[in-house]
């Protein structure tokens, strides 16, 4: 699931959480950028309910798209 998270600054991040301390949160946001956020400076963290991946997607890049999508995803752990 994705993560929408709101700094106290107003500025909001949505991604997947990658990580996890006591004192920060580590963010992967679109294009894979990788990005700490303070705890302290958290005001809200909300849960994701629909997928990040764009509504169709599947149907517009069809099967092999989807598994080479699949496989490149992977490849970032």
């Amino acid at each position: 699931h994705g993560v929408s998270v709101t700094k106290k600054d107003g500025a909001t991040l949505v991604g997947y959480i990658t990580g996890e301390t006591d004192n920060e949160v580590q963010l992967r946001l679109p294009g894979g950028v990788d990005q700490s956020v303070p705890k302290k400076d958290i005001a809200k963290r909300v849960e994701l309910e629909p997928s990040l991946m764009p509504p169709g997607l599947a149907a517009v890049i069809g099967a092999d798209g989807l598994v080479d999508l699949v496989a490149y995803l992977q490849s970032l752990k």
